[in-house]
């Protein structure tokens, strides 16, 4: 049997796990949608779009992140 859970808290799905891991015969398995600002950056990304670098160091990186826009 399957069961699907949309919308639910991280306490309650916590607490369900603690429960249904007491029966060794329950597998839980988690399934996340990515939200729209995640499908937004997989796009610009794979268009070559909103992309910053290449960085030769890490150095700078931190300078990319850290500067103001």
């Amino acid at each position: 049997m399957t069961i699907t859970l949309t919308n639910v808290s991280y306490d309650f799905l916590s607490a369900l796990k603690g429960l249904m891991s007491l029966d060794r015969s329950v597998r839980i398995y988690e399934e996340n949608e990515p939200n729209e600002t995640t499908l937004q950056t997989i796009k610009d990304t794979e268009e070559g779009k909103n992309l910053v670098g290449p960085f030769n160091s890490v150095e700078d990186v931190m300078k990319a992140l850290n500067a103001e826009d």
